[in-house]
């Protein structure tokens, strides 16, 4: 994330700057919360829900190489992060989506999400960061 859309967003909204603060301070301790697994497609048929490009919450932004994949990854979060608090790319299925993997999280004490980059740096990263902070 970019230092001037992180002062934009503190301006805007003082609880989305300290999930922001808490998401990349925190970062390390929250992929360890076993909570929260993200599973490849590849390996595995069994999840909860599917969060690829053909889901509602799967990352719009292309890599064409792998040296794109922390710079698809960021964007994704600024495009999540955006969404989630009704920002300009504001989108009901989206956040019914996410809303729905943090309703099976609390009701179950777990989630699985399914994208096809696991183990590697995914987006689903970034909804797994919300979900836990919800």
């Amino acid at each position: 994330l970019t230092e001037s859309f992180l002062t934009r967003i503190c301006d805007r909204d003082k609880a989305l700057c300290l999930y922001l603060y808490c998401s990349i301070t925190e970062r390390s301790s929250v992929m360890k919360d076993e909570s929260v697994v993200i599973v490849n497609l590849r390996n595995t048929k069994t999840y909860d829900f599917r969060c690829d490009r053909y889901s509602p919450v799967g990352n719009p932004f292309t890599m064409h190489s792998e040296s794109e994949r922390n710079s698809v990854c960021d964007k994704y979060e600024e495009h999540f992060l955006n969404t989630m608090t009704n920002g300009v790319f504001h989108d009901s299925k989206f956040v019914k989506y996410i809303e729905s993997i943090i309703k099976h999280h609390k009701q179950h004490g777990k989630v699985t999400l399914a994208c096809w980059c696991s183990p590697k740096r995914c987006h689903c990263e970034t909804i797994r960061t919300w979900v836990l902070n919800h």
